[in-house]
């Protein structure tokens, strides 16, 4: 069962452009996190863009909305995925905000809220699949997890199985002979459970 991490922010307004946050709230995906925000504008606005830095434990998080004074209050959910090369670590979310004038091209008009979260839940991933890497691969590829597992079977996107095996021995010497393409990795683990992975081969 995941667990659902919930930052909860003080409101704080930017120069004209009012901008409140509601939550933040941050969820275990399968190579990363979802941070959903949720604010509420008070001149009306929407979501633009965002970009995001990780630098060892720490996620810097910028988020730009743009503004129209003559549009009612709006509230604003958005969900940002953040890919992460480490799930099993905490992580510090650090948020800054931005509103733009423009609503196609964010010209960071003025600076809005900002905020500091901390996710520190590492036990939701002990039974993911921490890594498959590289990824686009060239002959190989490894596959990392905290469960063991039973059975490896990869497709093609029309559903055609091209191997099914429990051995990574075979699923190497067989990969190394894909042609280049997209393929569908699923992952039986022994606690029963399922993942699917998408895989690129160069």
């Amino acid at each position: 069962m995941k667990t659902t991490i919930t930052f909860l922010l003080f409101s704080l307004f930017s120069f004209g452009q009012s901008l409140q946050f509601n939550s933040m709230v941050a969820t275990p995906t399968n190579n990363g996190l979802n941070i959903n925000l949720k604010v509420t504008t008070f001149n009306g606005a929407g979501y633009l863009s965002h970009s995001y830095e990780v630098i060892d434990n720490e996620i810097f998080l910028s988020v730009c909305y743009w503004f129209n004074i003559t549009l009612p209050v709006y509230q604003i959910e958005t969900n940002i995925p953040v890919v992460l090369a480490n799930n099993q670590q905490n992580y510090t979310i650090l948020l800054e905000t931005f509103n733009s004038s423009s609503n196609t091209t964010c010209d960071n008009f003025s600076a809005g809220p900002t905020a500091i979260g901390a996710f520190l839940e590492t036990s939701n991933f002990e039974k993911q699949i921490n890594a498959v890497y590289p990824n686009p691969f060239q002959d190989h590829f490894e596959v990392v997890s905290e469960t063991p597992i039973a059975t490896y079977k990869i497709t093609d996107l029309l559903g055609k199985v091209i191997v099914t095996t429990n051995s990574k021995l075979v699923l190497d010497a067989n990969s190394e002979n894909f042609k280049s393409g997209v393929y569908l990795l699923e992952i039986f683990l022994l606690d029963g459970n399922k993942q699917t992975i998408k895989l690129i081969k160069n």
